[in-house]
């Protein structure tokens, strides 16, 4: 199962209104004060999006995908990263049909030792693979078929890539744990394509005692857009085409709630976690047209979905998000690439959550919206929601 990565040396956890309202670069910075809230245990997904289809993946016995770590979408095809459990990457078309996987642990010529993350080059239809511990750039057709690799120059190495147009690729590099004071390498390298240059740098990385926190999901392209959304601050960075960094979205409090152990603003709900030598974060931030969407994470307790509804501006707190027309809970993390929000249902979520004699009619109604999901040995869907 997904988990969360947490190195702690000593504790400096600044967050919501005790951090600097200054802009980091020279992107403009939008306060997004959310208020009171609501809590939900659902919050339906379906209804902020235009369109909502179902794909059943034609996944067979002897094809070793469990779950889904990363998803993106481009040339008419899904590509499926699945680093810890089935090594590799899979790929298939816009039907479900299988087309190609791409194995994991190989040390041969065109072959993958490892994956720290990928990006899919739009402008040429590649497959980019951050391999080799982060220090080398593997580049694959959208079929599957080997390319090249290339080293990054000065043995630089990034743990999370993005591909933003313009021959431009976003490379973000975690925040080493250590006790010195001294500023640490920037968060965020943009590189030229073609050459790997670094171009640009943004967000450095603050001074003082550090901690390293990564979620799931700090770096996506959204709406044409590359967002940076640390796990470990209330700052989100927004980039632009040009490697520009073109706004900050600034996080100062949330409402209390009883997950908050009713505390009357977020910053005192910190500072008990501190006092308890625990951490919350926000994880998994994204952006559709109607919503915006946050994982809350908080150690020893229940992990929960924040949702900002863009025309109501109210927030909500749910304890899941739904698919109302499946009649199920969507888990665990969401997936964004460009204007497609997606979410793959697992064979194991499948075992785990249904009971064929007891569920008749959720198994109905999802035969009713996924044709052959019934009859399929192993049962992967794949959802995609677009505006």
């Amino acid at each position: 199962m997904k988990h969360y990565v947490l190195l702690l040396t000593g504790m400096l956890f600044q967050f919501a209104c005790s951090a600097p309202k200054e802009p980091i670069g020279d992107g403009a910075v939008e306060l997004r004060e959310f208020g009171k809230f609501s809590e939900v245990e659902l919050f339906d997904l379906v209804p902020f999006f235009k369109k909502a289809h179902y794909v059943l993946l034609d996944v067979s016995e002897d094809l070793d995908l469990y779950q889904a770590d990363k998803i993106l979408a481009g040339d008419g095809k899904f590509f499926i990263l699945d680093a810890e459990l089935g090594e590799g990457i899979y790929i298939f078309d816009e039907t479900g049909a299988f087309v190609a996987d791409i194995p994991i642990g190989g040390n041969g010529p065109g072959e993958l030792p490892d994956v720290e993350d990928i990006a899919y080059n739009a402008d040429n239809q590649t497959l980019l693979v951050l391999g080799s511990n982060g220090r080398k750039l593997f580049e694959f057709s959208s079929d599957g078929t080997f390319i090249r690799d290339r080293a990054f120059p000065d043995q630089s190495f990034y743990n999370y890539i993005a591909y933003g147009g313009n021959d431009l690729l976003y490379m973000h590099t975690l925040p080493s744990p250590t006790f010195e004071q001294s500023e640490g390498p920037p968060l965020l390298a943009v590189l030229k394509g073609d050459n790997l240059e670094r171009v640009a740098e943004h967000v450095p990385t603050p001074g003082g005692l550090k901690f390293s926190i990564t979620g799931e999901k700090p770096l996506t392209v959204q709406a044409g857009q590359v967002v940076l959304a640390p796990a470990f601050g209330p700052r989100i960075y927004k980039f632009n085409q040009a490697g520009s960094l073109e706004k900050e979205l600034f996080l100062p409090d949330v409402a209390a709630t009883d997950n908050f152990y009713q505390r009357e603003s977020f910053n005192q709900f910190i500072d008990m976690l501190l006092d308890k030598n625990e951490l919350v974060f926000a994880d998994n931030y994204v952006e559709t047209e109607h919503v915006e969407l946050m994982l809350l994470v908080k150690s020893g307790a229940q992990t929960r979905w924040g949702v900002w509804d863009k025309k109501s501006k109210q927030f909500q707190l749910a304890n899941s998000l739904f698919d109302g027309t499946l009649q199920l809970p969507l888990l665990p993390h969401m997936e964004i690439h460009d204007k497609k929000l997606l979410n793959l249902f697992e064979d194991e979520f499948f075992e785990a959550y249904i009971d064929e004699e007891e569920q008749a009619d959720l198994l109905a109604g999802l035969e009713a919206v996924v044709p052959g999901f019934k009859n399929q040995s192993r049962k992967f869907i794949l959802c995609v929601y677009e505006n």
